[in-house]
């Protein structure tokens, strides 16, 4: 069963309020390849897309632990590319390659709107097109290029490379307001997330993602200002991105669209880390 087959109509009198441990455990099917228990078969709740910040947690988490190779590998440039090396190998592994797939539909949806094509048959089509695949490739390589970065600018600070886990965190935390951005579009595959979900409790999964990011580097001793900067900045590119690439393809692929966000995103808080360095002396 698909991530969005499990949305069918309830029979009358069955309630489509999930339990927590419910909406979470579709989040991580969703989200990720990990199991998630039996499929659900009931209408979207606000607490499914609330529970995409118990994701970004999680995804935090793991790609903190793999940073802790860093900790124990002697040779500063090796440590460096093994840890970046590990973190994107777990991150494809337990999302599937999800979001990287949703940017290549994006990218093929964009040249189909640029040479008069089917936008809508661009980006259902499941085998990846020439423009997504550059996109894809690319994608990967500044991503790597990133991480790497993020890591060994703040390898010299001991427990503090442990702040790369904030790009996962702060991808998962925009996805309330990712949805509020997308345009409708008759059988969007993101539109019945969308409705449910409303400004104020997108608004929440920011503020709660923000209060978890400052915890965490007082913590790690990472400057507060500093990380409220790059999550702010991370998150105000990513939802600019989904705003305008959604209007440019009349709300078609709003799942897709908020996917490219979440790698916009990731890679915006790499970007940031790598570049704050020399403020952490």
């Amino acid at each position: 069963m698909g991530r969005f087959d499990r949305y069918q109509a309830l029979n009358e009198g069955e309630t489509d309020k999930p339990s927590w441990p419910m909406a979470i455990g579709w989040a991580i099917g969703f989200f990720s390849t990990l199991p998630a228990g039996p499929p659900q078969v009931r209408n979207p709740h606000a607490r499914d897309v609330f529970s995409f910040l118990f994701v970004g947690v999680m995804f935090a988490v793991i790609w903190s632990a793999v940073a802790t190779l860093m900790l124990v590998i002697p040779n500063e440039e090796v440590g460096t590319l093994i840890t970046a090396a590990g973190v994107m190998s777990i991150d494809i592994l337990l999302t599937g390659g999800m979001h990287a797939d949703g940017l290549a539909d994006v990218a093929d949806g964009l040249a189909a709107k640029r040479s008069g094509s089917d936008v809508k048959r661009a980006m259902e089509d499941s085998a990846v097109g020439a423009v997504g695949g550059a996109y894809l490739v690319v994608a990967y390589i500044v991503r790597f290029a990133l991480l790497t970065a993020a890591i060994y600018a703040m390898a010299p600070f001991g427990a503090t490379v442990l702040m790369i886990g904030l790009a996962p965190l702060v991808g998962r935390g925009l996805a309330g307001m990712a949805l509020r951005s997308v345009a409708p579009s008759e059988g969007g595959l993101s539109d019945p997330l969308r409705s449910v979900i409303p400004f104020n409790g997108a608004l929440l999964m920011l503020v709660i993602t923000a209060a978890l990011g400052v915890g965490a580097a007082n913590l790690l001793h990472f400057p507060l200002l500093m990380v409220l900067a790059i999550m702010g900045i991370a998150t105000a590119s990513a939802l600019y991105l989904i705003n305008r690439v959604s209007k440019t393809l009349d709300g078609i692929g709003g799942g897709d669209i908020c996917g490219t966000g979440i790698v916009v995103a990731e890679a915006m808080v790499c970007l940031g880390l790598a570049l704050s360095g020399p403020y952490l002396y």
